[in-house]
């Protein structure tokens, strides 16, 4: 059954403990792409006539989401909001809750902070967490 992305909530964790997560508002889409990994060749004179490969470290990638930016909202706010996770050096625990309930967490860094806006419109943040570590999703 396929499932529609409405409801689907972004969450960012406080690093207490117990750890609390709170809903970022105003998330108009998210992305998690480019998981990856290294492949090492290995290949020997007894290889035959082809290369042989190995997988090396994977790479978690990165999250990508665009959100209505609010300055002033407390989950957007350099404060306590997603802006003051750039200047957190260790990484931060995220989690995706889609509408059933199911979770995806990761370990993550903020990466990047881009704003625009335009005459007539809403400001856009696009925002990228670098995934550190294995996600809970694989």
């Amino acid at each position: 059954m396929s499932m529609k992305f409405e409801g689907t909530q972004l969450q960012a964790g406080d690093g207490a403990d117990p750890e609390v997560f709170t809903t970022i508002a105003g998330v108009k889409s998210v992305s998690v792409g480019s998981i990856s990994r290294t492949i090492i060749d290995n290949t020997d004179l007894d290889s035959g006539d082809y290369r042989t490969f190995k997988g090396g470290l994977k790479d978690g990638g990165s999250l990508g989401m665009s959100v209505n930016f609010e300055p002033t909202n407390g989950t957007h706010d350099k404060t306590s909001g997603f802006l003051s996770h750039f200047d957190d050096d260790d990484a931060r625990n995220y989690k995706l809750v889609f509408p059933d309930s199911t979770e995806w967490g990761f370990a993550g860094c903020l990466e990047s902070f881009d704003l625009s806006g335009a005459m007539d419109d809403l400001y856009l943040a696009d925002l990228s967490i670098k995934v550190s570590g294995k996600p809970s999703f694989l």
